[in-house]
């Protein structure tokens, strides 16, 4: 009987050098917001939001950028049946929006000849021209002639602050409207 492999491994020699070159640009953890989404996922558990309350939230803040339906902005993603994401990846996408970043919502950053920065979600090249969307939804060009260098940024347009701009209850009201929005919901 051949003597058993279980237990052995055969990693590849710069297993580690490999691992720290994929996680070189994660964020570093963040225990006061990892905190905060455990407070309010427990918060939401306890008390759930009311539902037409939250669309309140949604119209007040979060709709200059996002749409359900046919109300709000196309800046940043559509939301039509974003229920369907449960609590712990909504509450994740709100109050840690850097955390799991999509590549078409990083924002753009532009260094100009005269020093001067701007950011924005890269939206399209018109000719001569570099249209941005600013996280207000207001869309600005700037000429490429301008620009003295263009990348993009490991970030989300979206604010970090929303833990701040809303009381638990109105998180949990907002919970409570986005996760009634899930494909089969009607609206």
């Amino acid at each position: 009987m051949a003597p058993s492999r279980r237990g052995s491994c055969s990693a590849s020699r710069d297993w580690e050098a490999r691992v720290q070159a994929l996680t070189a640009k994660l964020p570093p953890a963040d225990d006061a917001r990892d905190k905060l989404l455990a407070e309010r996922r427990a918060a939401y558990a306890a008390a759930p939001g009311k539902a037409d309350a939250g669309k309140l939230i949604y119209a007040k803040q979060c709709a200059v950028c996002h749409r359900i339906g046919s109300e709000g902005a196309l800046i940043g993603p559509q939301l039509d049946g974003i229920g369907q994401r449960g609590l712990d990846r909504l509450c994740e996408d709100i109050l840690d929006p850097n955390r799991n970043v999509d590549r078409a919502f990083r924002s753009t950053l532009l260094v100009l000849k005269d020093g001067e920065v701007t950011s924005g979600l890269f939206r399209r090249e018109e000719g001569e021209l570099v249209v941005l969307a600013e996280s207000t939804g207001k869309e600005i060009s700037v000429a490429k002639k301008d620009i003295a260098e263009r990348r993009e940024s490991e970030t989300s347009l979206m604010p970090e602050n929303f833990g701040d701009l809303m009381t638990p209850a109105e998180f949990a009201d907002l919970m409570a409207f986005l996760l009634s929005n899930s494909a089969s919901a009607k609206r």
